[in-house]
């Protein structure tokens, strides 16, 4: 068995309690080549470094417990030979013998990895009869208690194939289910034995041949093949739902227009993390690859990125990646996010209107001082900060939005007064808002960001002065000038005659 990092308590219960007397007392712990050596989380000290002997390793099924195969040796007949010890990581013993609960006989050499702990039974595929050229066409199926040690049924399966990858083989809700070289997943009850079904197929013939991985939860198993994503419901074996990454353009793989699923994945609450590769990816990469945020009850897609990343740990709402596109580690998860808010700064008259300005800017580690972007602008923005995509999309038809902020002030009474609700450029991260006071006041301004899925909350203050309106300017009362209306039309038709008179006697005189 491969070596074990886990964590365990080792503070004792308290007598009379359920919980541990110290939760906060944690241990990050190492398994193997005959040690059990337990750290500080904080510092790598050191705790403590215990002989596990006779045994060198074992597989964590409940912290602190352990499951751990002894061999007796050679000169112990074969169904005695291997012993399985139940022992716990607790406490700071040296005597591994006072760790052990429970040392059984056990029927297999190794306690395999298909074992559904809940049920107690562990389950192993073999293989027999080969064809000329070797391949097995025909596979048995055995399950073992882990409660007795003995063997609870064997079948030979006469199916005329064998078992397509012991990765692809899973035993959870009492079943056991396993590809085979048909393509298509078998499962049976662990209890008796008996087939339940075997899976159907939604997109001949490239989700008959998937990655050398398998995982369950939330009562589907997860089959990540060369067609799309499956959730396989484990009660019928029906396809609940298929993921699929179709590729932008024709041609650009051979999988009727999908980008493939040789991968593995990472469930954590409630999505499952997934991403795109090949059995055999040619170089460099292929183009188009991404890592996906699905929701692993529906198969909707949440988010995704540019990368062929293959999910690692997750941990405290945060997942790291490994990008084979560029060899870079990645981390996603919530950010914080910082605002701010300004106003005038000089005392205003009642009635007159200000603008309240701000911005709201992502403070992550790697992209500090950016704009902070809605969920549907999230792909885009990030993309365009580490992927060298265009910030309006591979196909230039994006705009990006930013985040709501809210704007309140309190007066000098304490009334809070709803100012309203603006959003940020997506571009720059800046907010503005007018504003008309109602009364003479000094106003505290509040610019609050309640935060989302992709940020942390953040908020700021400022204020604004208002004073007295201005003094309204009285116009003294003009007298009105005379009325010379009638004066200047007399005038004007005695000046009419008179010329008249004179045309007249100009004309006699010829």
């Amino acid at each position: 068995m491969p070596t074990i990092v886990s964590t365990a308590f080792d503070a004792p219960l308290v007598p009379g309690a359920t919980q541990r007397a110290d939760r906060l007392n944690m241990a990050l712990v190492y398994l193997g080549g005959g040690r059990l050596i337990k750290y500080s989380p904080t510092n790598g000290q050191i705790n403590s470094n215990i002989s596990i002997s006779p045994i060198t390793t074992g597989t964590v099924y409940a912290d602190p417990y352990v499951l751990s195969v002894q061999n007796l040796g050679n000169a112990v007949p074969i169904a005695e030979r291997y012993r399985l010890i139940n022992w716990t990581m607790e406490g700071s013993s040296t005597n591994f013998t006072s760790r052990v609960m429970s040392n059984i006989t056990f029927a297999l050499s190794s306690l395999p990895s298909t074992c559904d702990f809940e049920t107690g039974i562990a389950v192993t595929t073999g293989s027999i009869n080969s064809n000329a050229v070797g391949v097995s066409i025909d596979a048995t199926v055995t399950a073992v208690s882990l409660n007795t040690g003995q063997i609870l049924w064997n079948k030979t399966l006469g199916l005329g194939f064998g078992t397509f990858s012991g990765g692809t083989a899973c035993a959870d809700h009492g079943r056991f289910a396993t590809r085979m070289n048909d393509g298509f997943y078998y499962c049976w009850d662990l209890r008796t034995g008996n087939q339940l079904w075997k899976s159907e197929s939604t997109n001949w013939p490239w989700d008959t041949f998937g990655a050398y991985w398998v995982s369950s939860a939330y009562g589907f198993l997860y089959d990540p093949t060369y067609a799309g994503l499956r959730a396989i419901d484990w009660n019928t074996g029906k396809v609940a739902w298929v993921f699929e990454a179709p590729t932008p353009y024709q041609y650009e793989t051979p999988y009727q227009g999908q980008y493939s699923w040789f991968s593995g994945n990472i469930i954590a609450d409630g999505k499952i993390y997934a991403y795109n590769l090949e059995h055999s990816p040619s170089a460099p990469l292929t183009r188009g690859w991404r890592l996906f945020g699905i929701n692993a009850t529906s198969g909707e897609g949440i988010w995704n990125i540019t990368g062929s990343m293959a999910p690692g740990l997750v941990a405290d709402g945060y997942l790291t990646a490994c990008n084979y596109y560029d060899g870079y580690m990645y981390v996603f998860g919530k950010g914080l996010s910082a605002t701010t808010v300004t106003a005038p700064d000089v005392v205003i008259a009642k009635g007159n209107g200000v603008v309240i300005k701000g911005t709201v800017l992502d403070q992550s580690p790697s992209q500090p001082g950016t704009p902070c972007v809605s969920k549907d602008s999230m792909t885009t923005q990030m993309e365009y900060l580490f992927m060298q995509h265009p910030i309006d999309g591979l196909n230039h038809n994006i705009t990006m939005t930013g985040v709501p902020v809210t704007l309140t002030a309190i007066d000098e009474n304490g009334s809070y007064i709803n100012i309203g609700t603006t959003t940020t450029s997506a571009y720059y991260g800046t907010y503005e808002m007018a504003w008309t006071p109602p009364a003479e006041s000094t106003y505290k301004i509040i610019a609050s960001f309640a935060g989302d899925e992709s940020y942390g909350s953040s908020g700021a203050s400022t204020a604004i002065a208002v004073g007295p309106a201005p003094a309204e300017t009285t116009v003294p009362e003009q007298p009105t000038p005379p009325d010379y209306t009638m004066t200047i039309i007399g005038m004007g038709l005695i000046l009419l005659v008179a010329v008249a008179l004179v045309g007249v006697l100009l004309y006699r005189k010829k």
